[in-house]
C-alpha cells in the first residue's frame, strides 16, 4: 500500500502541476496588457509548477520501477518500461541539475541561461492549429543565451488537444517535453487501476477497500491573556 499511495500522490501532484502550468502559460499569452505585477506573479507560478512537475514525475518514475509484483517480466512489460524510462530520462536529467546545484554552479553559470531554467511552449488562442504563438519565458537577468523555441511544425504539435501544449523546460544542456510525459503517466495509472480492480474481484474484496485520504480539524480556544491571569492559581 505504501508504494500504491506514493504512486497515487506523485501522479496527482504531477497532474495538478501540469494543469496549473498550462493555465498560467495560456493566461500570459491571452493577457499581454495585464500589469507588470500580475505578470511577474504568473512567471513565478509557472516555474514553481514546472519544477513541482519535474519532482513529481521523477518520484513517480522511481516508485513505478520498484513497484513489487508488477508484471515487468513479460516482453510487453519490458518494452513499456523501457519506453517510459526513455521518455522520462530528460526529466531526471533536469532534476539532477537542481539537486546538485551547489556542486555544479560553474556548470550552470557557464551556459548563461537562467538558473530556474527556460520555458518554451505553443499556445493556440482559438483552439485551431493554423494560428498560434510559439513562446518563451526566461526569468532573471538576460545574459549570453542560447534559446530554442518550439517549432509547431515538428513533433505532431498541429494536433491541438488544448489551447497550450508542447511545454518544454530547459536547463543548461538538458531539455524536456513536459507535455509528453503526462499522457504516459495517465496510461500507466489506468493500467494499474485495471490490475488492482481485477485482483480485488478475484479475491472477493470488491467494496471492502480501506479508506482514502483523511482530514481533521480540531477546534480550540486558548482564551485571552486577561482571562488566563484572572483564573485562580
Amino acid at each position: 500500500m505504501v508504494f500504491l499511495d506514493g504512486i497515487r500522490h506523485a501522479a496527482k501532484i504531477a497532474g495538478l502541476a501540469y494543469f496549473r502550468l498550462e493555465s498560467v502559460l495560456t493566461w500570459l499569452v491571452l493577457n499581454p496588457k495585464e500589469s507588470a505585477h500580475q505578470s511577474k506573479q504568473a512567471y513565478t507560478a509557472a516555474f514553481m509548477d514546472a519544477w513541482a512537475l519535474v519532482d513529481s514525475v521523477e518520484r513517480f518514475r522511481m516508485l513505478w520501477k520498484m513497484l513489487p509484483g508488477f508484471p515487468f517480466s513479460s516482453q510487453e512489460g519490458k518494452s513499456k518500461q523501457e519506453h517510459f524510462e526513455k521518455i522520462t530520462q530528460p526529466i531526471r536529467d533536469l532534476r539532477n541539475i537542481t539537486d546538485h546545484l551547489a556542486q555544479r554552479a560553474d556548470y550552470v553559470a557557464a551556459s548563461g541561461n537562467p538558473v530556474l531554467g527556460l520555458l518554451t511552449w505553443v499556445t493556440y488562442p482559438d483552439g485551431a492549429a493554423n494560428h498560434g504563438y510559439t513562446c518563451l519565458l526566461a526569468p532573471g537577468t538576460r545574459m549570453r543565451s542560447n534559446w530554442t523555441l518550439v517549432n509547431p511544425a515538428e513533433g505532431g504539435y498541429f494536433s491541438v488537444p488544448s489551447r497550450t501544449g508542447a511545454i518544454h523546460l530547459a536547463a543548461r544542456d538538458h531539455r524536456a517535453n513536459l507535455s509528453a510525459v503526462i499522457p504516459e503517466i495517465s496510461s500507466r495509472i489506468q493500467e494499474l487501476e485495471r490490475l488492482i480492480e481485477g485482483s480485488l474481484k478475484q479475491l472477493g474484496l470488491e467494496g471492502k477497500q480501506a479508506g482514502g485520504d483523511h482530514f481533521a480539524a480540531i477546534a480550540f480556544n486558548a482564551g485571552s491573556q486577561a482571562e488566563r491571569e484572572s483564573k485562580p492559581q
